[in-house]
């Protein structure tokens, strides 16, 4: 006798359900064997679709890093820039970009490891750390300001001598592998903070606040 399907199985299911009368039948339970072949291919596909995620993100990226950068290079040559940088001193420079009335942290290139970003750049708010902003430099505590609402993707991404990072309880978005290739980080946040939540969530040290 061929084993009945889980497509067969849930058809029966649901006419017994829904009061339709039918033959009696013998039910074949569903074996060890095929639950667990199910399990897995339910799995196996899980994991495609997140590699392919990841696959199509990397190349927007690297699409959107070339686009940003021939903008920046036009918007250099333009008397009205809605780009810039500010040094907030002699060891921190931070770079950013406008949405808005609204900065974004695109970069750092101080020579301080102890960093702390401020709440305003030239003027205008910082409302986020941008995608990137951080990656593989050699910063090693950072503090980020009040009012600050998201981190973006792989923002923080390779920075192997990042010990801690104080995020507010104003952030409300943390993106994708933000602290991968940070083995010795740990999240200094309040108690009950989306910050919290997103590093229990990711297995990450927390010192609550």
């Amino acid at each position: 006798m061929k084993k009945r399907t889980f497509a067969a199985l849930l058809a029966a299911l649901l006419l017994t359900v829904s009061g339709c009368t039918a033959t009696p039948t013998a039910q074949e339970t569903p074996t060890n064997e095929e639950i667990a072949l199910y399990t897995s291919r339910i799995a196996e596909l899980e994991a495609t679709l997140q590699k392919e995620r990841e696959n199509r993100f990397i190349s927007d990226s690297a699409y959107e890093g070339r686009i940003q950068e021939l903008e920046q290079q036009l918007l250099a040559l333009s008397p009205d820039t809605e780009t810039g940088s500010d040094i907030t001193d002699e060891t921190m420079i931070f770079h950013y970009r406008l949405e808005g009335n609204k900065a974004i942290v695109t970069g750092y290139d101080g020579t301080s490891t102890l960093v702390t970003v401020p709440s305003t750049l030239d003027g205008y708010a910082v409302i986020a750390i941008g995608e990137r902003a951080f990656e593989g430099t050699s910063v090693a505590a950072v503090i980020l300001p009040q009012g600050l609402e998201a981190i973006g993707w792989f923002a923080f991404y390779g920075c192997e001598k990042l010990i801690d990072v104080s995020i507010p309880a104003s952030v409300t978005s943390i993106g994708y592998a933000v602290f991968d290739g940070c083995p010795n980080i740990a999240i200094v946040c309040g108690a009950d903070t989306y910050a919290a939540r997103y590093a229990e969530s990711y297995g990450l040290p927390r010192v609550i606040l």
